[in-house]
């Protein structure tokens, strides 16, 4: 019950960040503010995945730490879904660097988390990872196709319009790289139409900033400053520096594209001086890297040659760079120094020192030659690694899907045994219980053929068998009930019930039965009490209560049937109330077990212990509970509940 209210708590809690924090800054001081206070180790596991990903477009280093801080802890607790919703977030933080092997890696593994513990939403979010990270290979763009279709049936089963709408989003990106420009806005107008109904105002901005670049490459740049204006405006508006600086880059793009590099190196030095402010290293790389092109392109060659010095010194000092880049940076650099080593020498020297630039080219050519051999090289060795990978995940699939097939074949076997169980008590009700009945009625008939019985001798055996029958016809209710519950034949139709009457109908049926021992009977119950249940089910619920006491009770006793109407458990509370030979502690702990207790009742009446059974299945098929106080040789109460159609206020306990 503790882990019910506090995963209603945390819903509650993660609902009020989203929504009433509306300014991103407010809304993760707040939860830096609220984070030490923290004691629960589920909630502060939460708080934490949130900042990691509000963090994600403002400042990379926090948010890489807390994500390391949530995964550290969601493994030591096991809380399956927030460790696959944080290799999720750290994922796309290792994407955003374009360290695609360790995001992959994150991504699968989230996914086989996902998989296991039925987390759909995250397996959703995995699979649509894992296609963004393949479209952006032109041989991967079939696998991404069929990760993404994945993603989306998961969302459109699950109802994640959200989900829905990133797939569309990649679709729409995978369309532009392939030039089908019409699908691609087919799917950004989808993808844009959802968020705006969610009122997502940053993923909005994120389909703007894609339309934008959409229409770049169809040449319209009319239209792709105007899609990337709105981009902008709504990253300001949501302090989103990781869109800004996007937008930035996309617009140096166009600026270049229109022979615009003065235009190019404002935009640049202005998204460089903001990343370094912000620190989103990979972005600072990425302006450094495109200044030292700009200026190389306008012939600057000593400022491309200090922007490259710088970007090589930022490397360094952050140890952020895979070795393939390293060897890729280190040989771009040999060519940028020894080409604007040429173009001084060729400055200062006259025309008879043209061959130490034919030889630089040579030297320029080579370089190229190993550069593109070395990428290939590494490449495959990332294929290899992207398959292991891929194929350590289907292995887990597999194995999942065995240990669901050994389940099932468990669930087989003892569903095996209950059917012997149910038979082999079958055999034994029909062979001892409804025999015993038939040998008396045999031994009746052969008396009354003799003659010799006297008129007071025959009314007796009269009244005894017309007892006999009427339990043996119970007993046969019971019987046929039972077996239709136990082969799940037996279906339920509540409707409202007036308690009083149907309780009367069946005192009138036992009435002859309690004569015999003279045990009165007595209606207690408020004529204005109704219940929500099925009525032939709670006919034979009392009528095997109301047998069952006159059964156990002395002669001269006395069964009392009354109901009243608890507020604080929102039903009605029915007791069946005998003076009888009571029941032992060791019997009652019998009493509801699967071996049909029963017992000889006060005047050695017999039965098979299928009443009480079969009364437990039907109270608790309604919705209710069947419970008995009792103390030998006192008397029992066997009480049970039912729901409520409504009741007089007067009878409410």
């Amino acid at each position: 019950m503790k882990g019910y209210f506090f995963k209603i708590f945390l819903l509650i809690y993660i609902f009020f960040i989203h929504f009433h924090l509306s300014a991103q800054v407010n809304r993760t001081d707040s939860l830096e503010i609220i984070l030490p206070t923290l004691t629960e180790d589920s909630l502060k596991t939460a708080v934490l995945v949130e900042l990691c990903w509000a963090y994600r477009n403002i400042n990379i280093k926090k948010s890489a730490t807390y994500c390391q801080q949530a995964e550290k802890l969601a493994r030591s607790k096991q809380y399956t879904y927030l460790l696959a919703k944080t290799l999720n977030h750290l994922g796309l933080l290792h994407n955003n660097k374009a360290e695609y092997d360790l995001a992959l890696a994150y991504y699968f593994e989230a996914l086989g988390i996902a998989q296991t513990n039925l987390h759909q939403d995250q397996l959703g979010y995995a699979y649509h990872s894992i296609a963004e990270i393949y479209r952006k290979d032109e041989h991967k763009i079939h696998q991404a196709l069929v990760f993404v279709n994945k993603a989306s049936q998961i969302f459109k089963e699950g109802n994640f319009p959200d989900g829905v709408a990133f797939c569309h989003l990649t679709l729409g990106r995978i369309d532009t790289g392939r030039k089908a420009y019409q699908s691609a806005q087919k799917n950004y107008s989808i993808a844009l139409k959802i968020w705006k109904e969610l009122n997502n105002e940053n993923l909005i901005a994120n389909v703007y900033f894609d339309m934008g670049g959409l229409y770049k490459e169809q040449k319209d740049y009319e239209q792709a400053y105007t899609y990337l204006y709105r981009a902008n405006l709504t990253f300001n508006k949501l302090n989103n520096i990781r869109g800004k600086l996007l937008v930035l880059n996309q617009l140096a793009d166009i600026n270049l594209l229109q022979n615009q590099p003065d235009s190019v190196i404002i935009k640049l030095q202005h998204g460089l001086s903001v990343a370094k402010n912000s620190g989103i290293t990979e972005l600072i790389e990425e302006f450094y890297t495109y200044l030292a092109s700009i200026y190389a392109f306008q012939k600057n060659y000593q400022q491309a040659y200090q922007y490259e010095k710088i970007l090589n010194h930022f490397k360094d000092s952050i140890k952020q760079i895979e070795r393939n880049t390293q060897i890729v940076e280190t040989e771009t650099k040999y060519d940028v120094t020894n080409k604007v080593k040429a173009i001084q020498t060729l400055q200062q020297q006259n025309e008879e020192k043209q061959d130490m630039l034919y030889l630089l080219g040579i030297v320029l050519l080579g370089t190229i030659i190993i550069g593109v051999f070395l990428y290939k090289n590494i490449r495959q060795k990332q294929e290899v690694n992207r398959q292991l990978i891929f194929q350590r995940e289907q292995i887990k699939i597999q194995n999942n899907q065995l240990a669901r097939l050994n389940d099932e074949i468990l669930l087989q076997k003892e569903e095996q045994v209950k059917l012997n169980a149910f038979k082999n008590k079958l055999f034994s009700i029909i062979s001892h219980d409804l025999r015993n009945p038939l040998a008396s009625l045999k031994g009746a008939i052969l008396l009354f053929k003799t003659h010799l019985l006297t008129d007071s001798e025959q009314d007796s055996l009269i009244d005894k068998l017309s007892n006999d029958l009427q339990s043996t016809s119970y007993l046969l209710d019971n019987l046929l009930n039972w077996t239709r519950s136990q082969m799940q034949g037996l279906k339920i139709y509540p409707q409202t019930v007036v308690l009083y009457e149907l309780v009367q109908e069946n005192i009138e049926l036992l009435t002859s039965q309690a004569q015999l021992k003279n045990i009165h009977l007595e209606n207690q119950i408020p004529k204005n009490i109704t219940v929500f249940a099925d009525v032939e089910m709670i006919k034979t619920l009392i009528r095997n209560l109301l047998h069952n006491a006159i059964k156990y009770s002395f002669p001269k006793g006395v069964v009392l049937i009354s109901a009243y109407v608890s507020e604080e458990k929102q039903c009605v509370i029915v007791d069946v109330k005998d003076n009888g030979r009571g029941i032992s502690k060791e019997e009652m702990s019998k009493l509801f077990g699967s071996t049909h207790f029963s017992k000889h009742g006060t005047a050695n009446e017999k039965g098979s212990g299928l009443g009480l059974l079969l009364s437990k299945e039907f109270v608790e098929k309604n919705g209710g509970e069947l419970w008995v106080e009792s103390v030998e040789n006192k008397g029992s109460i066997f009480s049970f509940s039912l729901p409520y159609e409504r009741a007089t206020e007067y009878y409410i306990k």
